[in-house]
């Protein structure tokens, strides 16, 4: 798996960003298929306190083109077998699969 990196900030100086909606992207090639089982964002660096991200309810999942039955949305509920699969293979920074609040949320 090839996760994505958050930014910061640079120096000593913290950023906290917030926006209404986060994403994972590949920072690589991925030759056959990029699959996630389960995502969950958090608000603090411990992960304990957890962002809701339950589609059709906190907002909506996300992502590149999905292989049959594997759509974002599973990778979001958090006990499903499915996750979530790109249809293909995945160019750097191609893929995506991230979620959609109504408001801003600060992911640590």
């Amino acid at each position: 798996l090839i996760w994505l990196g958050l930014i910061m900030g640079c120096g000593t100086e913290r950023v906290d960003p917030s926006s209404s909606a986060w994403r994972l992207v590949n920072l690589e090639a991925v030759e056959v298929a990029w699959r996630v089982r389960t995502l969950q964002f958090f608000e603090d660096e411990a992960c304990t306190e957890p962002l809701w991200s339950v589609p059709n309810q906190t907002g909506d999942a996300f992502g590149t083109e999905a292989s049959e039955m594997t759509g974002p949305e599973y990778a979001f509920a958090l006990k499903s077998p499915r996750g979530w699969e790109t249809a293909e293979h995945c160019d750097p920074g191609e893929c995506h699969l991230g979620f959609r609040w109504g408001e801003q949320k600060t992911v640590r």
